[in-house]
C-alpha cells in the first residue's frame, strides 16, 4: 500500500509535467506551489493519522483500496506504544536496538512510521538534525526550481516523505532517498 502511494506521486509528477507542457504553463511556480502543498499534506496527514489516530475519515480508501483494517494492519498499535515510549526519552531515545530488543519494547521491528523511529531512536534532538537537513534541501530545491532535474528530484523526495507515513525502510531502500537529496542539494 506504501508503494502505491509513492506511486501515485510520481503519477502525478507526470501527469503535472505534460499538461504545464502542453499549456506552457510556468513549470517552476505551478511546481513550487504543488512542492509546498505537498509538504503541508505530509504534515496534516501525520498529525491526523498517527497522532491522533484518524482513520475513520479515512476508512474507505483504507479498507477498499489499501486492503487494510482500521488500525493499519496493526501499526496504531505500535504508534501508540512508541509515541508512550518516546515520551520517557525525549531528548536522546532508545537508540539503534535490534529487532528482537525492539519487539519487546514496542511489539515490532521498527515504529512503522520513519518520523517515530527518529524521535524512538534518537531523539529531539535527532529529529532537529534531520529536519533541518530536510528543510535545507527543500529550500535549495525552491531557490532552483527552473531546472528540470531538481524539480524531478523534489517530487522523488516528496514521494519518499508520503511513504515515510506508514514505514521504515531497510537502509539498502533508504539509502535511495539520501541519494537523491544530496544529488537536489548539488543542482
Amino acid at each position: 500500500a506504501t508503494s502505491i502511494i509513492g506511486g501515485v506521486i510520481v503519477g502525478a509528477y507526470i501527469i503535472i509535467k505534460t499538461i504545464s507542457d502542453k499549456v506552457r504553463a510556468n513549470k517552476e511556480q505551478t511546481g513550487k506551489m504543488i512542492l509546498r502543498v505537498a509538504i503541508l499534506a505530509i504534515i496534516f496527514l501525520f498529525i491526523l493519522i498517527v497522532l491522533l489516530n484518524g482513520t475513520n475519515i479515512f476508512s474507505g480508501i483504507i479498507s477498499n483500496i489499501f486492503h487494510k483494517n482500521l488500525t493499519l494492519s496493526g501499526r496504531f498499535y505500535v504508534w501508540n506504544r512508541v509515541i508512550e515510549l518516546i515520551k520517557q526519552r525525549p531528548i536522546l531515545g532508545y537508540g539503534f536496538n535490534n529487532s528482537q530488543d525492539n519487539l519487546g519494547l514496542i511489539g515490532n521491528a521498527h515504529a512503522h512510521d520513519y518520523y517515530l523511529n527518529i524521535l524512538y531512536t534518537g531523539g529531539v534532538l535527532s529529529l532537529i538534525v534531520w529536519l533541518m537537513m530536510i528543510i535545507k534541501t527543500i529550500r535549495h530545491a525552491l531557490l532552483n526550481f527552473g531546472n528540470e532535474e531538481v524539480r524531478l528530484l523534489s517530487f522523488g523526495i516528496i514521494a519518499f516523505l508520503f511513504m515515510f507515513l506508514t514505514e521504515v525502510y531497510d537502509p539498502l531502500y533508504i539509502s535511495g532517498f539520501y541519494f537523491m537529496l544530496f544529488l537536489l542539494f548539488y543542482y
